[in-house]
């Protein structure tokens, strides 16, 4: 039988796994419904941290898109070190047709951020696990 760490990590991993595929199909099904529409980026939020003394700066994109003739701005929940776009660029953005100020951007890591880091982590317990139960008692 395995030790009890190793069952913690597996169980660990296993259930982040299972959430992450979970997660997967609510949000296919989820964004599914959303309708896509252009936008462009105006500005950038910038937030700043102060860390072991030295100062750094986070930016958030912000968007502007329309949606039934009313302009709307969308701040992405990710952030960068150095803005990733400039602004007056195109971008895609996807909202639900049915409460348009619930948007996103319409790329894969603004999608699907925390069912990447869940699957990331799943992967990371249950391979500690894995490699637990190889190791000589």
């Amino acid at each position: 039988m395995a030790n009890p760490p190793t069952l913690i990590f597996l169980a660990l991993g296993l259930t982040l796994l299972g959430v992450a595929a979970w997660m997967v199909v609510v949000r296919r099904a989820r964004f599914a419904r959303w309708t896509r529409t252009p936008g462009v980026v105006v500005g950038h939020r910038v937030r700043r941290t102060v860390r072991n003394g030295r100062q750094r700066h986070f930016y958030h994109p912000q968007v502007r898109y329309q949606v039934a003739g009313r302009e709307r701005v969308l701040e992405s929940q990710l952030s960068r070190s150095q803005p990733r776009r400039e602004v007056g660029t195109p971008v895609a953005v996807l909202y639900d047709p049915t409460a348009p100020e619930e948007a996103c951007l319409d790329e894969l890591l603004e999608k699907y951020f925390l069912v990447l880091f869940a699957s990331a982590m799943g992967l990371v317990f249950t391979a500690t696990a894995l490699w637990l139960s190889a190791q000589p008692d």
